[in-house]
C-alpha cells in the first residue's frame, strides 16, 4: 500500500516528461491538431534536407508519410461521421 501512495505522490522531472513526450511522438500516441503537427513536421523535414544527412532525411520523410496517413484516416472518419456538414437548404415547394 505504501508503494501505491508513493506512486501517487511522485513528481515527474522535466527529463522524465520530455522522455515520455518524445516516446509518445514516436509511437503515434500524441493527440492534438494534426495540421499543426504537419507544419512542425515539415519544418523538421526541411531542416533535415538542408543538413544533407541522409539518415535524418529518411527518418523525417517516414515520419511525414505516417502523419499524412493519419491525416487521411482522420478525414475519412470525419466524412463517415458527418458526410455533409453544411448541406444546402432544400427549396420550399410552391
Amino acid at each position: 500500500m505504501a508503494e501505491l501512495k508513493g506512486c501517487k505522490a511522485h513528481v515527474y522531472t522535466d527529463q522524465e516528461v520530455a522522455a515520455m513526450v518524445e516516446g509518445n511522438k514516436e509511437t503515434g500516441l500524441m493527440k492534438g491538431n494534426l495540421a499543426q503537427r504537419r507544419i512542425e513536421m515539415q519544418v523538421k523535414l526541411d531542416a533535415a534536407r538542408e543538413s544533407g544527412k541522409a539518415d535524418e532525411v529518411e527518418k523525417a520523410e517516414a515520419a511525414m508519410a505516417a502523419l499524412v496517413g493519419k491525416i487521411g484516416t482522420a478525414k475519412q472518419i470525419d466524412h463517415k461521421v458527418n458526410p455533409n456538414p453544411n448541406p444546402k437548404p432544400k427549396p420550399k415547394p410552391s
